[in-house]
């Protein structure tokens, strides 16, 4: 792969043909000898047991194992279209091994938060405001590194990111007896317990694994059977399950990530406005929108905001909530995160009681917003929402 050049700033014109990644500028030093190439780590799971035959899903499964449900368009790649996300590269290493260094007690994980497509430079400059620094844009979102604590967040406060997903690692996936023993090898009764459900989505095609349905069968069927081998019994399936399991392939490499999310970001619980009204106008892009426009610096302001055909009102309630200083997801009550075994709950508290003081008090300083539109029945529902 070609160096990239060094600096903050990558030229605009590559943005959506390439990953853009920002490098600090580092000082002149004397070239250092090259080192000696390491031995190729060999393949995940090569001392496991012969794959099983790939089952038929079971009663309830098929419709859990469906790889684009819940998922949104502006995320979801067309059919044989590369996925861009990180671990794309050939060779990575694991997911655990970080770019920061560690602070005392918190280790650093690898996260990816997708997004709708020309959002990507937004939410970079979004995560960086929430105090994470390690943030690289790619083509459908970015990656960073950080603790649980900035992952929590991320989740609790971004506007932009339909999901953050915790990359586990890389893992061989050139056909579909190499991505089954890879999956079996990782160790999942270590993330969440035998009465939990979850569920398997898989994006990215390669030469031997051309169906994503199948894709994710073979990632379920690895995953129970280390459960049986590990626990005695497998998990079960579900269309809404307590772990979501995200594959996507790369050519003969694959990433896998828990969803800490759950259902999608963008489906804010106070509102779900564009959903029932059919709006077109998703929270995600009423939130870029207002973020383009600069309203939160305008609000502070006490600039007034007028919506004239607010529809559902998608954009008021965006622009009322930043306003305000209040979280977009802490109204939420179930997250993807809720049944995992390494949750921190300590820090997820800490973060939604600042969440709760920070909204009590910039209600008292919101500016007004109008909103207008012929259809009675939604501006009353944009009015309570």
């Amino acid at each position: 792969m070609d160096e990239k050049p060094e600096g903050k700033e990558v030229e605009e014109a590559l943005a959506e043909e390439q990953t853009e990644l920002e490098v600090e500028p580092e000082a002149e030093c004397e070239p250092e000898p090259e080192a000696e190439p390491e031995a190729e780590p060999e393949a995940a799971g090569e001392s496991e047991p012969e794959a099983e035959d790939a089952s038929e899903p079971e009663a309830g499964e098929e419709a859990a194992l469906e790889t684009d449900e819940g998922s949104d368009p502006e995320t979801t790649p067309e059919p044989g279209e590369p996925v861009d996300e990180p671990g794309a590269e050939e060779g990575m290493e694991p997911a655990e091994v970080a770019s920061l260094p560690e602070e005392p007690g918190e280790p650093i994980y690898e996260f990816y938060a997708p997004a709708a497509r020309h959002l990507e430079e937004m939410l970079r400059d979004e995560i960086r405001d929430l105090g994470v620094h390690d943030v690289r844009p790619l083509k459908t979102g970015v990656s960073f590194f950080g603790t649980l604590r900035d992952a929590y967040r991320v989740l609790l406060w971004s506007r932009l990111a339909s999901r953050v997903q915790l990359i586990l690692g890389y893992i061989d996936a050139a056909d579909s007896d190499e991505l089954y023993h890879s999956i079996r090898a990782i160790p999942w009764e270590e993330h969440f317990d035998l009465d939990a459900t979850f569920a398997v989505e898989a994006r990215g095609m390669n030469p031997n694994l051309r169906n994503t349905q199948f894709t994710a069968l073979r990632v379920k069927d690895a995953v129970c059977d280390r459960f049986r081998e590990h626990c005695g019994e497998r998990p079960n399936v579900s269309k809404q399950p307590d772990i979501r399991i995200d594959i996507s392939i790369h050519g003969s490499r694959a990433s896998v990530a828990l969803d800490l999310a759950g259902e999608a970001l963008n489906h804010r619980s106070q509102g779900g406005s564009a959903m029932r009204f059919g709006s077109s106008a998703r929270e995600s892009l009423a939130a870029g929108a207002l973020a383009a426009l600069k309203w939160e610096g305008l609000a502070h302001r006490g600039c007034v905001l007028i919506d004239p055909m607010c529809g559902s009102g998608a954009l008021v309630i965006e622009a009322a909530m930043i306003a305000c200083d209040m979280a977009p997801n802490i109204l939420r009550s179930r997250w993807g995160f809720d049944r995992w075994k390494k949750h921190d709950v300590e820090a997820w508290g800490e973060l939604l009681d600042e969440a709760d003081e920070r909204a009590e008090k910039g209600r008292a300083k919101a500016p007004a917003i109008i909103a207008i539109d012929p259809n009675i029945e939604t501006l009353e529902f944009a009015r309570k929402a």
